[in-house]
């Protein structure tokens, strides 16, 4: 059940950023702000459905840490799925790269949610390291269009 509710909650998250860009940033012209804005808005909806995922289904359980990081992973492809669905062209590389990055904020987050026990710090710490992250593969990615 665990497995099957992270890719849930990795897809309801990604819907939620999308319905986010759609109401905030569509019609805007492609600059670092947008770039900023989009990671925070993505960043932020995983975040908010990581937190409350690892609220509700985790503490049912005593899990290790590697299976963990691997129902993040599962988080991070369900968020990548949805955007896979959305990218056009749906080249190979896009697609690899859109899984990655997802993957990888997603256990970043993840990481820090634990980590968060051992210091206060670490939650906003996580959060900014991801929207940094994934500010940097946007704006990669801009620039490479």
């Amino acid at each position: 059940m665990l497995l099957f509710t992270a890719l849930i909650y990795g897809i309801l998250a990604a819907g939620a950023a999308f319905l986010l860009e759609s109401l905030f940033l569509t019609g805007l012209s492609l600059n670092i702000l947008v770039l900023i804005a989009g990671a925070i808005l993505e960043e932020g909806a995983k975040f908010i459905f990581l937190f409350q995922w690892r609220k509700r289904f985790l503490p049912l359980v005593p899990i290790l840490l590697p299976y963990q990081l691997f129902l993040f992973t599962l988080f991070g492809v369900g968020f990548a799925m949805v955007e896979i669905s959305l990218a056009v062209p749906p080249k190979i590389s896009i697609l690899l790269s859109l899984t990655s990055i997802h993957i990888l904020t997603s256990l970043l987050l993840g990481s820090f949610l634990i980590l968060k026990k051992s210091s206060p710090i670490m939650l906003p710490l996580g959060f900014i390291l991801a929207i940094s992250l994934h500010t940097t593969y946007n704006f990669i990615v801009a620039s490479l269009q």
